[in-house]
Parts: structure tokens; sequence; C-alpha cells
């Protein structure tokens, strides 16, 4: 028999052997060489050139980077479907088996007193990423406050977690784990769209964002994961009354839950996240891409006073980024040129559209929260490429199109896509970029990488550069073929590279902070010495204090 291997070792390899469907997994795979000799929950972890026989292994490969391995996997005569895979199938689980063990989990937090009165830091990705890590130990150390990690990475326990970020954690119940299970719903059982709508009124729309991200949830199984989750958190908020809550990602739908009930309950919330320019972090009230305070508040923003000093700062970090290339992930290097260059018509224009992960950039449903704060026109990324497909045959344009390696399209979509559509897949954004003219997006971060690397951007929807002066803007359909001919035309002009070294001064002075990592170039605000510190900008832009300390004053 063979045996099952997975390639990767960060958080989504966790979550496959947290499934339990894969507990005889024998190794790990993984080209980064600080692994090599290392283990991986429990499991040895192996360079590829470790590997004595490729034939007597099934291999297990995340989605994010099953494209780049699956190429190498059939150089060395590997067979799709047999030899190696994609994993990513749910386990089918009962109702009571959740209820039991969202009880068990409340039973061990209410033994521990420690839980009470502190500031909870809630997110998955803590104990995965080092730089994380980092930026959140020396936060914690310079705002003098205590705090508990509450992880919602059920796939690791709480041992594991602990040892990974360095500080206690509390792991969430399996409810949370939306990706991982499916909920066996039979008909005698309660219909929980109906006991969603009595309790929690106020998170119906929130249950159709599961919906959106699985489209396999079916018999209300998406309300119910809804409702289990809110009774869950009323139940931790009611009976820990946690000073603040810092949420690492506003977009993941149970974070969105959490934050609904925290204000319910009238307990702040600061939303936390990586930071448009590489090497930083944002810590902010506002949350995620258009629902960021300099997008909310984005003429405002675009009036914060910079001097001269930070001018020149603003165009030494720009210069660092654009040299380095560096990027918030690390980026695959393929002769991806040699597969796309044969398709381009030469001496006319390339545009390169950059997708986005719909699921984290509040796309998971198009309602009136997606319509108003991130994408005026698309529900989704890939419902914009036959529209600019239709755009670039008209104009005789070449389109690039490159999803988000989270975000990939199935084999069935990619067929569907107008013939004159480009894909791009498995290949580094700077690249990318800089083969083509123009960058169009909705609202992904890859606009900030074009900017750096000095090409024109077009802004379909929004983020931190809305109205900044940085970019074409085109909200309506309407517009949207003048502002790329626009952009084609007349390229990041002079006064677009002026504004964005303003937008990067004041990013730097008023929203960011340094990452902190240790030997590294730092820019940033340095870390808040007190809670209140973090809502300096929200006072700046909206004239909203600190609630912190008005809960203490009560």
């Amino acid at each position: 028999m063979k045996e099952k291997v997975i390639w990767g070792t960060g958080w989504i390899a966790a979550k496959y052997v947290g499934t339990l469907r894969h507990n005889d997994i024998s190794f790990f795979i993984d080209s980064d060489i600080e692994k090599k000799g290392k283990t991986f929950l429990g499991r040895p972890v192996k360079m590829p050139d470790e590997i004595k026989s490729w034939d007597n292994i099934v291999i297990y490969i995340q989605i994010n980077f099953y494209e780049e391995i699956a190429e190498l996997l059939r150089k060395k005569n590997l067979v799709e479907g047999r030899d190696f895979l994609k994993y990513d199938e749910p386990k089918l689980i009962e109702i009571d088996d959740i209820d039991q063990d969202c009880d068990s989990v409340y039973e061990f937090l209410r033994s521990d007193k420690s839980l009470g009165g502190k500031i909870w830091c809630w997110g998955s990705l803590l104990g995965f990423h080092k730089s994380y890590n980092i930026f959140y130990k020396k936060l914690y150390e310079s705002l003098h406050e205590e705090y508990t990690v509450i992880s919602d990475a059920v796939y690791i326990n709480q041992l594991e977690s602990a040892e990974r970020s360095g500080s206690s954690v509390y792991v969430l119940p399996k409810i949370f784990a939306a990706d991982m299970l499916r909920p066996i719903v039979r008909k005698e059982n309660a219909d929980y769209s109906v006991i969603l709508q009595e309790k929690y009124p106020e998170l119906m729309e929130i249950a159709k964002e599961y919906e959106g991200i699985y489209s396999d949830l079916e018999n209300g199984e998406a309300h119910l994961f809804t409702y289990k989750q809110a009774s869950f958190i009323e139940k931790m908020l009611l009976s820990f009354r946690p000073k603040g809550v810092i949420i690492l990602c506003s977009f993941p739908t149970s974070h969105r839950i959490l934050a609904v009930l925290c204000k319910k309950q009238g307990i702040p919330v600061i939303y936390t996240h990586k930071g448009a320019l590489p090497k930083t972090w944002a810590l902010e009230i506002g949350g995620g891409m258009g629902e960021s305070l300099p997008a909310v508040y984005s003429d405002v923003f675009k009036m914060l006073p910079v001097n001269a000093d930070e001018m020149e700062e603003a165009k030494d970090v720009w210069k660092y980024l654009n040299e380095s290339r560096i990027n918030r992930k690390i980026q695959p290097q393929n002769n991806w040129k040699s597969r796309v260059c044969y398709r381009i018509k030469k001496n006319r224009p390339i545009i390169f559209y950059a997708g986005l992960n719909d699921t984290q950039s509040g796309l998971a449903y198009y309602g009136e929260n997606a319509r108003i704060y991130h994408s005026p026109m698309f529900s989704s990324s890939m419902e914009a490429v036959p529209f600019l497909a239709d755009l670039a045959k008209k104009n005789d344009w070449n389109l690039l199109y490159k999803p988000h390696p989270m975000y990939r399209p199935t084999e069935e979509q990619k067929n569907s896509f107008p013939d004159n559509v480009i894909y791009v897949d498995a290949a580094d954004i700077n690249d990318v970029i800089d083969f083509s003219d123009v960058t169009i997006t909705i609202l992904s971060s890859t606009a900030y990488v074009a900017l750096i690397r000095k090409k024109p951007v077009v802004m379909l929807g929004y983020n931190q550069l809305r109205r900044k002066d940085c970019t074409y803007e085109a909200f309506t359909k309407d517009n949207i073929d003048f502002a790329i001919s626009s952009a084609i035309n007349e390229g990041f002009s002079q006064k677009q590279q002026d504004a964005f070294t303003k937008h990067i001064a004041q990013l730097l002075k008023y929203y960011l902070y340094a990452d902190l990592e240790v030997g590294a170039v730092t820019f940033g605000k340095p870390l808040p010495k007190n809670i209140n510190d973090v809502y300096e900008l929200s006072e700046l832009v909206c004239g909203k204090s600190c609630l912190l300390t008005e809960r203490e004053a009560d």
C-alpha cells in the first residue's frame, strides 16, 4: 500500500491532518531548506531530493501551490488523481457531536478563571507565520496589556498552538472549521434558518456568506454554522466579558459574527491585518480593504499633512520596495512567459487583470455591504473576466488574467473564458506586472505592487487607494473602457507618482505599523504605547474616540 504524504507544512497542511481523514500521513514534503530534518505535527519533514521512490507514495497538495507542484510531479511521470491530488474534501459530522464538542470546550474555558477582563486576540493564523507572532508579542509588550489568544485553528491542539505562538492559547470547538466539516442535517432536525432568524436576525445576511463560500452547503447548513458559532461566541462574551477583542482579519465569516456580537454587547473591536505595503501591519476600527478607514474616509485621509522629511522617507521606502521586489507572499519561479508569449499580439497593449481571493475580500456574498464597500459592479472577481475580454477584443488589446492563488477557477470555469483571455498561473507577480502595460483589479493589493513597480493601475473597486489620485478609477461599467485607454495612453503620470509618494508618506505616518522582524529593514509607525493610540487615526478622520476608555469609566 502506498504511503500518504502531504506537500507543504503550513496552516493549510495542518488543517488537512486535523480533519482526521488522513491520520495515517507518513511524512511531509517541503522545499524550504530551513525545515530539513525537522518535524511538523509530529511527523518528519523531507526535502524533495530526499524522496527515494516517488512511486510508493500518494501526495496531497494544497490548492494555492497546486499547479506549480503538479507540474514538477508530472515531469517525474506521476499521474494526477493516482499519484497526487488536491486536498479539499470536508469531513461529515453529526449535530450531536458538534453540540457535545461545544459544551466540552466551554466547560474547559469556564474552569479557567484567567479569561475575564483581558484583551482577546482572535484568529487562526497565529503560530504559523513567524511575522505574525513577532508582531503580536511586541504589540502586547508595548501596550502593557494582559491578553489571551483565542484560536479558531481548531485543527491544532492547545499545546501545539501555545508552542507555536509563544503564549497561552485557547482553541475553539470544531464548529468553527466550516471549511473542514459538513454537519449531517436530517429531516427530523430543527430548521436552523428559522432559529437563526428568531435569535440572531442581524446575522441572516452573514449566513449567506457561508453559502457563497461553500457551494456544497445545503439543507440549512449555512444557517446551522452561523447559529452554532454565534451561540458559542455569545456565551463566551457574556461569561468572561473581555476588555476588548483584536480580530486578525475582518473577512472570515466567523470573525464577522464575532464583531456583530461584540458591538451588540458594547465590547470594543480592533481589526488587524497585513498592511497595504509589504513589511507592515494595520490596526484599526474599520476593517479590511474598502472597509478600512483610509478607504471609507478617503477624502479626509488624503488631506492629512506630511512634511518634507516624511515625503523623502516615502521615496526611500518606495525605492527599497521596488528594488527588493519584496512581497507579502513567496513568489513562484518558473518559465510562465514561454507558455503565454506565443499568444501575445505584438505591438498591441498588454492589460493584466489581477483576480482576488473573493472570500477574503468582502465578496463572499454579494449583498449591500459588498456593493458599498468593495465592488460596485462585479459580484465576483471572475465575473469581470468576460467583460474585460469583450473590451480587449474591441480594442485589440492583449488580456492576461492571473487568479489569486487561493481562488483559482475550476477547469469548467477556465474552459468558459472567452478565447482571447490569456490565463496565467503560478507566476511571480512582479514579472507579470513588468510584462504588462496596465494592471487592472477590483481591489487586490496587487494594485500597490503595480504602483511600486511604476505601472499604471485601473481600479474597479475600493481599497485604501480609493480617491487618492494615484490610479485610474472606473466605478461604473460605462467608464471602464475610457479608464483603461487613458492608462495605456498616459501611463503612470508624474502627477500620479507624486500622489503615490504622498500616499505612502501618509500610510507610514498615520496608518501602518512596522512589522519589526529582527534584522530586517523596517518602516511605519512605532507600536502603540497604550490602546488609545490605536484610535488616533479614527479620531482624525471620523471623530471616534477609544471605546475601551469609555467602558472602563462605566
